[in-house]
């Protein structure tokens, strides 16, 4: 009996698609007098998770580390964070053309923000004392986690 071995970077890809299966999923009211109407429809992925994979392949060539385009962290296809450049709540497309890989703290703080406003804020937070920045950043993220509960159950 031989051992299968599997592409780590096909493993990585199918968790990052299922799990933005399950956030553009239809929503429907849990409890109350709505309980079980629709809240809000589905959003279709209009790319495979097999054209995820070569995405992500070309986006981190020979499995090289690049560095995140915020924050400068060494990020590769084993860690980095798929985000949408133009948020999808801000009338960004779901496709592959919107897709950028970042680190994962430069996506939770970036949450809804556009590539400039967050480049903004960033440039604003390191004009603070250091005892701000860390304050501030403390804050943001601790503001992400609540969202990210919100996609996806504890």
């Amino acid at each position: 009996m031989s051992a299968r071995v599997s592409d780590p970077v096909k493993i990585r890809v199918h968790g990052l698609y299922g799990r933005m299966i399950q956030r553009f999923a239809e929503k429907r009211w849990r409890s109350g007098k709505r309980q079980g109407q629709l809240r809000e429809p589905a959003i279709p992925i209009p790319f495979s998770e097999a054209e995820l994979c070569e995405w992500l392949k070309a986006a981190f060539p020979l499995g090289c580390a690049l560095p995140c385009r915020y924050c400068g962290a060494p990020i590769d296809a084993m860690s980095c964070s798929l985000d949408h450049a133009i948020p999808v709540a801000r009338g960004g497309h779901i496709n592959l053309d919107n897709l950028e890989a970042i680190c994962e703290r430069c996506n939770q703080l970036k949450g809804g923000l556009t590539p400039t406003e967050f480049t903004r804020l960033m440039v604003w937070i390191l004009e603070q004392h250091p005892a701000a920045q860390n304050d501030v950043m403390k804050r943001l993220l601790a503001g992400a986690m609540g969202m990210r509960l919100r996609y996806f159950k504890k």
